[in-house]
């Protein structure tokens, strides 16, 4: 890894950690329990798209929830600078990340097949 990979990896580490500390400050009890489970900063720094714990966010909730997000994205903006070192912030891009889920569901099908083969 390169040192210019190692800053852009640095830099995903440090939003991250932002991210889950503003929306932790969030009053709203809808979307400030919400894990950052990744974020890919595309363009340098000028886009980011921020993946969120999809476990927590019922899919026929999540056109809200995403309106939400977008509504508390300024606010989310503004802590981020005030907080990190960033001189300027990315535009912010909310998806729900279901690969928790999957992961749950190969691992229950896996304790099913081991059962069976118990049997």
């Amino acid at each position: 890894m390169n040192e210019h990979e190692v800053k852009h990896e640095r830099n995903k580490a440090r939003l991250q950690e932002l991210m889950m500390e503003a929306l932790g400050s969030l009053t709203d009890d809808r979307i400030n329990a919400f894990e950052v489970t990744k974020i890919d900063l595309k363009r340098g720094k000028y886009d980011a798209i921020v993946y969120l714990n999809g476990l927590e966010a019922p899919k026929e909730k999540r056109q809200q929830l995403h309106a939400l997000l977008n509504k508390a994205s300024s606010y989310i903006k503004r802590y981020c600078l005030e907080s990190g070192d960033w001189y300027r912030m990315p535009s912010l891009t909310f998806k729900f990340d279901d690969s928790a889920a999957l992961n749950a569901n190969l691992e229950s099908l896996f304790d099913k097949i081991k059962k069976k083969d118990d049997n």
